[in-house]
């Protein structure tokens, strides 16, 4: 199904009445009816179509997302009792924390946990507490997927921690928040109530959170429909402002997410659209990347993006490049453990490091012109400059 399609009828099924939503649906064949189910079931957001459809009234071919949505359900209830478990623990050592991503969307934001789909548990920790945080949850019965560094090159988290078969990610910043530091994050993040450990993100910071994410990649890897729904349902919740949205992504560095999410004209409501005061061409310019990107994803290699980036070749960059040549980052990357091995170590470093010098100019010489217009694309798109409008 075709971007605008998708998007459109995505709409509807989340701000439209219940006889809008079975117009539209029954307005479908066969085929486009699948193919959506499809990229639904490929995006985590099946529970909440089920949910809407049938509160439409719809019946017919709802058994499969039916069960889906029992199981996600189920999933909830038992992934609540281990998170409030895992809250308590934290609160009793005044660890000063954050749930964020699916995993504070399904129980804050959502209307029920069993509409929003999640795997892993994303916990931002205070940047003064998470060296602590680590060490307690090690001595706690959480493992280390990797050894455990004092930072990864170039990413936001300490090493996935497991416990009873469920994956941690502590956080010790956001990701994709590049230009600004943790202490300038939590400006935006405050104690659920007075003195309490656990803390909550703005709903502007939610959003910018939201958008920042699915730079990922090159914006390649984010669901849409997951996007979508949990941008909506953010704004929907009381208190959302969009000028305060745009201030904390200006006092942050970031891209406004305004102007990503207004190129979904489709989805979002004429009001809701001109509350986002979004500039035209960054709008414009997101809008081309998310119609590109699947093409992208598919046909070209990582690397040939990060080569066209607006970043390339920069200090930070060939910084970032060269740490993941690291000994640390090498002993982590091919499971080598942290004491002794010293040749294959130094074997696998000057391999990678070669590898990576290799692959770099063999690309330099073979540019594409898409990747170029993607990339160009991006660039004019996060133009931090502050919006004409």
């Amino acid at each position: 199904m075709e971007l605008h399609r998708f998007t459109s009828l995505l709409g509807v099924l989340f701000y439209g009445t219940e006889e809008e939503r079975a117009s539209k649906w029954l307005q479908l064949n066969d085929v486009e009816r699948e193919s959506f189910i499809k990229a639904c079931n490929g995006e985590g957001t099946v529970p909440f179509i089920y949910r809407r459809l049938y509160e439409a009234g719809v019946r017919d071919g709802l058994g499969d997302m039916k069960m889906q949505s029992v199981r996600q359900n189920s999933f909830a209830i038992s992934q609540k009792q281990k998170i409030d478990g895992l809250c308590a623990f934290l609160d009793e050592h005044k660890i000063r924390y954050a749930l964020i991503k699916g995993l504070d969307l399904a129980f804050s934001v959502y209307p029920s946990p069993a509409l929003r789909t999640f795997c892993d548990w994303d916990i931002l920790f205070h940047y003064d507490d998470i060296d602590t945080a680590v060490r307690l949850l090690l001595d706690n019965g959480w493992t280390a997927s990797e050894a455990i560094p004092k930072a990864i090159p170039g990413h936001y988290h300490y090493p996935v921690l497991c416990r009873n078969g469920i994956p941690m990610e502590p956080h010790w910043t956001l990701p994709k928040f590049d230009g600004c530091t943790p202490a300038e994050i939590w400006q935006f993040i405050h104690p659920a109530c007075d003195g309490a450990s656990r803390h909550l993100l703005e709903p502007e910071l939610n959003v910018l959170l939201l958008t920042r994410h699915a730079s990922e990649h090159f914006y390649t890897v984010m669901p849409l429909s997951r996007m979508l729904l949990d941008a909506a349902y953010i704004i929907a919740a009381e208190g959302f402002d969009w000028r305060k949205s745009d201030a904390v992504a200006d006092a942050l560095h970031q891209p406004r997410p305004a102007d990503l999410l207004a190129a979904f004209s489709d989805f979002f409501p004429k009001g809701i659209l001109d509350e986002m005061s979004s500039e035209p061409s960054r709008t414009e310019a997101f809008r081309r990347i998310f119609e590109q990107r699947d093409t992208m994803a598919a046909n070209f290699q990582n690397e040939e993006m990060l080569l066209s980036s607006n970043t390339a070749f920069s200090k930070s960059w060939l910084l970032r490049r060269l740490g993941l040549c690291s000994f640390q980052y090498v002993r982590m990357k091919h499971g080598i453990p942290k004491q002794g091995h010293h040749l294959k170590v130094l074997a696998y470093t000057v391999s990678d490091f070669l590898g990576k010098v290799g692959r770099c100019f063999s690309l330099l010489f073979k540019r594409n012109s898409a990747v170029n217009d993607f990339m160009d694309a991006i660039k004019k798109a996060e133009a931090r400059t502050p919006s004409s409008n």
